[in-house]
């Protein structure tokens, strides 16, 4: 599903990933661990599409994406969340994660429908699958910061990935 081979990033001659290779599977449960500054998020950073690779491969089911922006990789199947908190802090928790489903729905908006009654049934059963539901109605901000992690984790779910 994901290969990542010989893997290189650098910044103005320091060597933030060097020679990384993983590859995970479908079904496979995986971690990415080393000390702080050992290049684990610039991997993310690099497998997302937030930077480019110096050097080196990322396929994803076979296609090369390295390089790829970030929409586009999404659109692919891949998901994350960050390790600082990344929501629309002014809207709802239901909001937020309707966003997600509907950037990946291949729909086009049909004219004068209120976005509020879109998506609102896979929205629902995100909401519900990571115990936020009651919470739809609050602002993000609102939360607790675990709470903003685990709306960060359904705002993933929302663009339905397959990694």
């Amino acid at each position: 599903m994901l290969s990542v081979k010989a893997l290189r990033k650098s910044f103005d001659g320091f060597l933030a990933v060097k020679n990384a290779s993983l590859q995970v599977e479908k079904g496979d449960v995986a971690a990415v661990i080393g000390p702080n500054g050992a290049g684990k998020t610039t991997l993310f950073h690099l497998i997302t599409g937030q930077l480019t690779p110096t050097s080196g491969t990322i396929r994803f089911k076979g296609e090369d994406i390295g390089g790829l922006p970030p929409y586009l990789v999404c659109r692919r199947g891949i998901s994350r969340s960050y390790q600082v908190v990344n929501l629309f802090s002014r809207l709802t928790v239901f909001e937020n994660v309707q966003v997600a489903v509907l950037s990946h729905q291949k729909k086009t908006f049909r004219l004068f429908r209120p976005a509020k009654t879109m998506a609102v049934a896979e929205t629902h059963e995100i909401l519900k699958s990571v115990g936020l539901f009651d919470k739809r109605d609050m602002v993000s901000s609102a939360l607790s910061h675990g709470d903003q992690k685990v709306l960060e984790v359904a705002v993933a779910l929302g663009t339905r990935p397959e990694l």
